[in-house]
C-alpha cells in the first residue's frame, strides 16, 4: 500500500461524452491504496480460506499476475474478508480516488504526459507490448512496467479495475467530493483504467465504463483501498 495524501484535481475530461465534464473534486481525507492490481496468489488466499471459488486464469498463470474473472460482487466479498482478517477498513477506491491516484498529479490522461504509450503499459495497440501479439492479448504481471509518481503500477492497462461506484455516462457537474456514487437498484459499477484488450486511446485515467455488478471478464480485476485513521 501507499498513502495518498489529501488534495484536489480536475476529474474527468472533455474528450468523451461518458467522461464529462471535467469538473474539480476535492479529495478531502488522505487514504492508502494498493500499489498493485490484487493478484491471484493474493486472492486464492481468501478463495482457499472461505469456499469461494478461485477464479480461472484463462490459462496465462496465477501466482503475481493480476486476478481477473472476478464480478464487482466477488471484489465486495474480498474486501470484507480482509477487513476481518486484518482489523482494518478495506473497501474499493470511489472514482475519485481512483483517478486522483492513477493520474500521479499529472493532469493529461496518461500520467506519464505524452500520448505515447510504447513500452510504458501493456495495451492491445500503441503499447508494443511484449505481452500482446496480431491474434492474442494477454495480462502480464504486476508490476513489469514504471509505477507513476504515487508509486502505483498498472493504473493503464493490463486489467481494468472495479471501483466502488454506481455507473452512469458523464459526471453530475456538481458532485466535488471523492464520495462513490449510489443509486437505488444500481446493476452498473464502473470499471477504470483500461485494459491489455483496449487501444492506447482507451487506458487513460478519464477512460471509464460500467459493468454488471455480477458479470465477470477476463481483462477486469482489483485495487483496493484502506481507510486511515
Amino acid at each position: 500500500m501507499v498513502v495518498v495524501g489529501a488534495g484536489s484535481f480536475t476529474m474527468g475530461s472533455n474528450r468523451y461524452s461518458f467522461s464529462s465534464p471535467a469538473h474539480q473534486v476535492k479529495i478531502e481525507k488522505a487514504f492508502a491504496i494498493s500499489t498493485h492490481e490484487i493478484t491471484f496468489d493474493e486472492y486464492d488466499r481468501f478463495a482457499l480460506a472461505t469456499g469461494n471459488a478461485q477464479p480461472n486464469d484463462t490459462g496465462w498463470g496465477r501466482k503475481g499476475r493480476p486476478v481477473i474473472n472476478v464480478s464487482w460482487q466477488d471484489a465486495q466479498r474480498y474486501v470484507e474478508w480482509l477487513s476481518r482478517e486484518t482489523g482494518l477498513k478495506y473497501r474499493l477506491a470511489s472514482e475519485a480516488e481512483w483517478e486522483y491516484a492513477a493520474r500521479g498529479n499529472s493532469t493529461q490522461p496518461l500520467w506519464w504526459g505524452s500520448s505515447d504509450a510504447r513500452g510504458k503499459a501493456n495495451c492491445r495497440r500503441g503499447c508494443n507490448s511484449e505481452f500482446n501479439n496480431l491474434f492474442s492479448a494477454k495480462t502480464g504481471p504486476t508490476g513489469h512496467y514504471q509505477a507513476n509518481p504515487f508509486g502505483l503500477f498498472d493504473t493503464a492497462g493490463n486489467v481494468a479495475e472495479w471501483v466502488q461506484d454506481c455507473y452512469q455516462p458523464g459526471y453530475d457537474i456538481n458532485q466535488n467530493s471523492a464520495r462513490p456514487l449510489e443509486m437505488a437498484n444500481c446493476k452498473l459499477r464502473s470499471v477504470r483504467g483500461g485494459s491489455m484488450r483496449d487501444p492506447a486511446n482507451k487506458i487513460g485515467a478519464d477512460y471509464r465504463k460500467g459493468l454488471n455488478d455480477h458479470s465477470r471478464n477476463k481483462d477486469v480485476g482489483i485495487r483496493v483501498v484502506m481507510e486511515l485513521n
